[in-house]
């Protein structure tokens, strides 16, 4: 059998199938109906991936409009020297406000000392701090973030005078969170500060 005969016998086998399935179908309601189930769904999933396709495509388009327009603004900003020099300002101003320690133990046992006299000194009951330390991305290897978690009963007075010693501290500390109630009388606080390790080698945060 040449080549040619044999690609005939298989396209007059797939005819002969496909009149069989005709067949079939017009006098098989149910096999008709559950073609045209089959139909739909891959119909339906059709149009869902490619609805999918579309929103993927405006997501990233709008990324790149917004990308563009803040080039465009920035190239267009002839301030932006000295909005840098302004910004490099209040980072030099920052970073003089680090805490300094040669390890991170004694970073730790510093800044929990420092809150603890704090609440006391501010007349904060039931007080207790539990800190945290991690590093921080884009900040270098010495820098550390601590993370103070503080609970205690308070007053208004208390609380006032606790957040005042805090804004006057030498070290920043930013207040993450806060939740104070009066029934009962208790105080939830996350406070952050960072601190500069000289032996960052040593004792790094896992």
């Amino acid at each position: 059998m040449s080549a040619q005969d044999s690609i005939g016998a298989a396209v007059g086998g797939l005819s002969g199938l496909a009149v069989r399935l005709w067949t079939e179908l017009k006098t098989n309601s149910r096999a008709s109906a559950g073609l045209l189930i089959i139909i739909g769904v891959l119909g339906l999933y059709g149009l869902l991936t490619l609805a999918d396709v579309i929103e993927a495509n405006r997501s990233a388009y709008r990324q790149q409009v917004v990308q563009t327009q803040r080039a465009l603004s920035i190239s267009q900003d002839k301030d932006w020297p000295a909005r840098a020099k302004q910004s490099a300002d209040v980072r030099a101003a920052l970073e003089k406000r680090l805490w300094q320690f040669e390890s991170e133990g004694v970073a730790l046992a510093n800044i929990q000392d420092f809150l603890t006299a704090a609440g006391r000194d501010a007349g904060l009951t039931k007080f207790q701090v539990r800190i945290d330390v991690g590093r921080v991305k884009d900040l270098g290897a010495e820098t550390r973030q601590f993370s103070a978690t503080i609970s205690a009963t308070q007053t208004e007075e208390a609380l006032q005078k606790f957040l005042e010693k805090i804004q006057r501290a030498p070290s920043l500390f930013v207040v993450e969170s806060m939740h104070a109630q009066q029934r009962p009388p208790t105080l939830q606080m996350t406070l952050q500060t960072y601190a500069r390790i000289s032996d960052a080698s040593g004792g790094a945060a896992k």
